[in-house]
């Protein structure tokens, strides 16, 4: 029965050339269509994966057991530099550095904006790596000093070096001398 299926079909396939055609062509660009989305999310979740675990968080976080829920920039790990020698004693380990993540508000006269500021180690996030990686010498942030992305600096229209603005903690306001907008946003 099988066979004469078989034979059937290839039979008419032969008959309908237009119908056979039309036929494959409609799978040929569906199986594009498929490829071609497939690799759109493939894509998609490579991206997302990168900016994920690029330079700003890394592969690996260790964080105080409450802090996804608080996000609380005091819920800091004990003794961080004995935890640092640990995890890069690590056989797989490149390189670990200590940040200090917390949200706040960053304002400029009137208008605040959301931000999340990073503490961070200067000098080992300068090194290969690091989210400081390949900035020139006059970026490099000094003391009291902060790096702003450019959409940030666009939205609060920081323009040049030396434009003070406050950064809101809770209710602990401190000003920062001077603000350096940089192309990474």
């Amino acid at each position: 029965m099988l066979s004469t299926t078989f034979r059937i079909a290839w039979r008419n396939l032969g008959r309908k050339l237009r119908r056979t055609a039309l036929a494959l062509a409609a799978i040929a660009v569906a199986q594009v269509a498929v490829l071609a989305m497939e690799g759109l999310m493939n894509a998609w979740v490579d991206t997302m994966l990168e900016s994920l675990t690029g330079p700003m968080m890394g592969h690996a976080q260790i964080h105080d057991p409450d802090w996804r829920e608080e996000r609380a920039p005091d819920l800091v790990i004990d003794d961080v530099d004995a935890t640092l020698a640990a995890v890069r004693a690590l056989p797989d380990v490149q390189d670990a550095y200590a940040r200090i993540y917390a949200p706040a508000l960053v304002a400029r006269d009137i208008d605040g904006h959301g931000v999340m500021v990073v503490g961070a180690d200067v000098e080992a996030e300068t090194g290969d790596g690091g989210m400081l990686q390949g900035l020139p010498a006059e970026g490099i942030p000094g003391d009291h000093e902060v790096i702003v992305g450019s959409t940030l600096a666009r939205d609060v229209g920081i323009v040049n070096l030396g434009t003070c603005f406050s950064v809101t903690f809770g209710n602990r306001t401190r000003s920062a001398e001077s603000a350096r907008p940089t192309s990474a946003s």
